[in-house]
């Protein structure tokens, strides 16, 4: 499985960055797949996905040099976001400011690189010093992955307190907000089970019903003061 996933229209930019990724120290050659672009957007994801990389490079321009293609790096970026949460997406281009003026919120502009630096080849004694661009992929896609192991690690936890103990009031809305953090970071596979959904929420369910039977014998108490909060 690749680390990496670099998109470009031209074969020698493709190429150029694997160089770059080898010569930066950090990556192995099998840890970076270059792809040309598909002319389809939603291709163009399904194909990243079939990868299923640790991040994402590309350039910005991607129908500079190759007819057909309706979206730049910004918008592929933005649209691996919508399911990805956080993850590492890197845009590269020789036109840096129109690049971050066409970054959606959900795109960083810190993760928006010249070609020059991500690309610089030159020979150096210190390649991390070269090549910081490729230090600052590996320390996201490190962090990335932490966050992602240390979100796993509180689900399965509060996942096996609910099987066997069950769970307080707010054990069972942390539970479910951790499911739904997984879940924007990494798609459904790692989906909490509806029927484990439903027994997590049975702690909040029976909250409600007794505060709905407690307003409910108040009204039957005291009607006309009922009557006069509803008012």
């Amino acid at each position: 499985m690749p680390k990496i996933i670099y998109v470009d229209e031209q074969p020698e930019q493709r190429n150029a960055m694997i160089r770059a990724v080898v010569l930066s120290g950090y990556f192995d050659e099998d840890d970076i797949v270059a792809l040309e672009p598909w002319p389809n957007l939603a291709d163009m994801i399904a194909e990243i996905d079939e990868f299923h990389p640790l991040a994402l490079i590309t350039d910005f321009r991607l129908a500079e040099y190759m007819e057909g293609i309706s979206y730049d790096g910004v918008q592929l970026a933005s649209r691996y976001l919508e399911s990805r949460k956080d993850f590492p997406c890197f845009v590269t281009t020789g036109f840096a400011v129109d690049a971050a003026n066409a970054a959606s919120p959900s795109v960083d502009v810190n993760a928006i690189f010249s070609k020059k630096e991500s690309f610089d080849t030159n020979p150096a004694e210190d390649a991390a010093k070269a090549l910081p661009f490729f230090l600052r992929v590996k320390l996201k896609i490190d962090a990335h992955q932490k966050l992602i192991t240390d979100t796993e690690h509180e689900l399965w936890e509060l996942r096996e307190k609910l099987i066997h103990e069950g769970l307080s009031p707010v054990e069972a809305e942390r539970l479910l907000d951790v499911d739904g953090e997984l879940e924007s970071m990494i798609g459904n596979e790692h989906k909490l089970p509806e029927n484990l959904k439903q027994l997590a929420l049975k702690p909040l369910t029976d909250i409600v019903e007794k505060a709905g039977e407690l307003l409910s014998r108040l009204e039957a108490i005291y009607p006309d003061d009922a009557g006069a909060a509803g008012a």
